[in-house]
């Protein structure tokens, strides 16, 4: 927690009444420059400072004309410029220090209009250049350009962690409905795998019970056979007539046709339990995997942020 001091600045929606505060603010810092500029005592031999504060002194006007012509990046590319022309005299650090000033509230001003976070970034990193070498501030312009640092810094640790807030959210969100589509085509998975494995699993319990009709049905006519040699009747030899043929075929037909019908019940078991079962087994496969990722999108990742420390919390549902 910072204190009030250090809080970051309240950055607000652009809108006509702010941008008009924010224009007046700069512009009148913008004249407090030029009376610092015009009424700085300048040293006795300095030709060609003044030649250079006379030069930044005209694009300090144009920057004023950019910002009132709603250009606030060539106006914030005029100021810069008008910075460096100020000569690097100790009796300038004034003026030096209220242009930088107004850079910064300038760059404040363009981030509550469009949100780019890389223009607080830019005029901290100009406020740290200026805020290096001693010579180019005085003591209260340091003071001053020290305290709009730590305000920047608060302004941009502040939006950082909201788009990393926003970020993990998103992230969160979008995991979730993975985690859901999962969890959906699990159950569906899960679901058609049990029905196929069901019907394979009737399939093979037709293909036994052809397998056990066709060895009754062989029993059967090899006890017919047995019967009839006992009786006299070998029917291992052949027949010489057709009365012999009819008599045979009248007893062994409805026996073959059973053994038929037998070995239909076998092959349709095999083949389509076989596939069915195949089938059903590799979906509740697919469906048991399924259900895993859900599980594991659910397990969420989130920043645990504590006074002397930093780290993760696992959040899911299990």
């Amino acid at each position: 927690m910072t204190d009030a001091k250090h809080r970051p600045p309240k950055i607000e929606d652009s809108s006509v009444r702010a941008r008009s505060a924010v224009c007046a603010r700069l512009r009148r810092g913008l004249a407090t420059v030029l009376v610092v500029t015009t009424g700085v005592a300048r040293p006795v031999a300095a030709g060609p400072p003044v030649e250079d504060m006379t030069t930044a002194s005209v694009t300090l006007a144009e920057a004023e004309r950019r910002l009132a012509a709603g250009d606030p990046d060539g106006a914030i590319a005029l100021y810069e410029g008008a910075l460096e022309q100020i000569p690097p005299d100790p009796g300038y650090a004034p003026t030096r220090a209220q242009v930088l000033l107004t850079i910064v509230e300038a760059h404040e001003a363009a981030f509550a209009r469009d949100g780019d976070l890389e223009r607080l970034k830019r005029a901290k990193r100009l406020l740290d250049r200026y805020l290096g070498p001693l010579e180019l501030l005085d003591e209260q312009g340091r003071a001053a350009a020290e305290e709009r640092r730590v305000r920047l810094i608060d302004a941009i640790t502040a939006v950082e962690e909201k788009l990393r807030a926003e970020q993990a959210a998103r992230a969160a969100a979008e995991r979730r409905e993975r985690a859901a589509s999962a969890r959906r085509k699990g159950r569906a998975f899960s679901t058609s795998g049990a029905v196929l494995t069901s019907f394979g699993a009737a399939g093979l319990v037709l293909m036994s019970a052809g397998l056990g009709l066709g060895r009754a049905t062989d029993g059967q006519i090899d006890a017919l056979k047995a019967n009839k040699l006992a009786q006299g009747d070998d029917w291992s030899l052949p027949c010489l007539d057709d009365a012999c043929r009819e008599a045979r075929r009248g007893e062994l037909d409805p026996l073959l046709a059973r053994g038929n019908a037998s070995n239909a019940l076998v092959i349709a078991g095999a083949v389509t339990g076989g596939a069915l079962l195949t089938t059903g087994v590799t979906l509740l496969v697919l469906g048991r995997k399924k259900t895993r990722e859900a599980k594991a999108l659910e397990i969420t990742p989130a920043p645990a942020v504590g006074p002397t420390s930093f780290g993760l919390v696992l959040r899911g549902r299990f």
